[in-house]
């Protein structure tokens, strides 16, 4: 159903992600037609940016720290996404996930993972010795290991195709091609409009994605975070057989990434990475992109100068790793030695959203940004794919009590 030009809508919603997705999903499975909803997306298609490029993993919430939102949200979410697959003939394997600690500096970090995924109660998370790691992956080399039975793969793209039928089912709108060139809310009513269409609604949600902070600044509200965009680049490994399901390094604990990783996902293909290399476009579609804006705002952002100094070194490798194969491969290698030079070659790259305080931080949970009649989703960081229904249950949640939804 397409936007009506004259109507007014309850709640309008910024962003066709995942997560805009899954909160007009959840929204409109709650009331059913007795609330109007309408979703914009401003580009042709949903899910064109990070919901629909990354590595389709389905997270366990082995890393996040106990009882915080982002733990709750994952397991919840991850409950959730398996149901909602089934349900909907969405392929998925759940093929388990091994973390490796390949030398005894890395043990301390792996204990400490174990406790935080005990404390989550993780289903069938164990501590794995070198024998048990071969069991499970033949080719994978580590001193000690965890396995994560639970968690897997999927195809996000698919999942927010049917967030999308469901949500039309339900009695929402979806409108594309809508890029939002002015807000404003006056006499009880957000005003919404790009170059042809204007749009009222009583309450806004925004789950803008990259374009978070500005669209809070749109409305006149000063965001808490500001937003980096940082490029992920992957190989492909020409023998997907080294690798049976998905393995971790322990990741360093004085950078906030996890490291270069295999991902063998549902259609056998293996991944190779990511790194983390500064971006130069929030939404590049190619590797090349460039924007100014986006590149103004990261350099003049003293956050990012902040995070730049003090991971000046880890930084510096991740650059290295990206203009080096040699020097990815050894990353590799400390996992899995017997892969060589030919067995891996370039293949795609992802942009991450990368949110930063002003102290140059990266903040460990999700972060929402509310008044009376409206919400943002400011940061969403991994696992906001694995945990999208969840997180769209809450927001539900929360519209209901700040919008007096009945």
């Amino acid at each position: 159903m397409k936007a009506n030009k004259k109507t007014f809508y309850d709640i309008a919603i910024v962003g066709g992600g995942i997560i805009g997705l899954a909160t007009a999903y959840q929204l409109s499975k709650q009331f059913k037609n007795q609330i109007k909803v309408i979703l914009f997306e401003k580009e042709s298609q949903i899910a064109q940016h990070q919901s629909g490029r990354n590595s389709g993993v389905i997270h366990s919430g082995v890393y996040y720290q106990p009882n915080s939102l982002r733990a709750k949200l994952c397991l919840q979410g991850h409950k959730q996404l398996i149901q909602f697959a089934n349900e909907h003939n969405i392929e998925y394997k759940l093929s388990g996930k091994i973390i490796v600690a390949t030398d005894d500096a890395e043990l301390n970090g792996l204990n400490t993972i174990y406790k935080k995924g005990i404390a989550n109660k993780i289903d069938g998370l164990k501590q794995i010795n070198q024998q048990e790691i071969k069991s499970i992956e033949p080719n994978c080399e580590g001193l000690k290991g965890i396995w994560v039975p639970t968690a897997g793969t999927i195809n996000y793209k698919q999942v927010c195709q049917q967030l999308k039928n469901k949500f039309i089912d339900f009695g929402g709108a979806i409108t594309t091609n809508f890029k939002l060139k002015q807000l404003k809310h006056t006499n009880g009513l957000y005003y919404l409009s790009n170059s042809a269409q204007k749009i009222f609604a009583k309450n806004l949600i925004c789950c803008g994605g990259a374009q978070a902070d500005r669209l809070v600044k749109l409305e006149g509200l000063k965001p808490k975070v500001k937003i980096v965009p940082f490029k992920g680049e992957y190989y492909q490994l020409l023998k997907p057989n080294l690798v049976n399901g998905l393995i971790y390094p322990v990741p360093n604990p004085n950078f906030p990434f996890l490291g270069v990783h295999f991902t063998k996902g549902i259609n056998g293909v293996v991944e190779c990475g990511p790194n983390a290399v500064l971006g130069f476009h929030r939404e590049a579609q190619k590797s090349y992109d460039f924007n100014w804006a986006d590149n103004i705002a990261t350099f003049s952002n003293i956050g990012f100068w902040r995070m730049g100094i003090k991971h000046f070194k880890y930084g510096w490798e991740e650059q290295v790793r990206s203009w080096s194969k040699k020097v990815f491969l050894k990353s590799l290698q400390k996992m899995i030695p017997s892969i060589d030079i030919n067995d891996i070659v370039k293949s795609r790259f992802g942009v991450r959203a990368v949110v930063l305080k002003l102290d140059g931080s990266m903040p460990d949970d999700f972060i929402f940004e509310q008044t009376e009649t409206s919400l943002h989703v400011l940061s969403a960081p991994s696992p906001a794919a694995t945990a999208s229904l969840a997180i769209g249950n809450y927001i539900s949640k929360k519209a209901v009590t700040n919008f007096g939804l009945q």
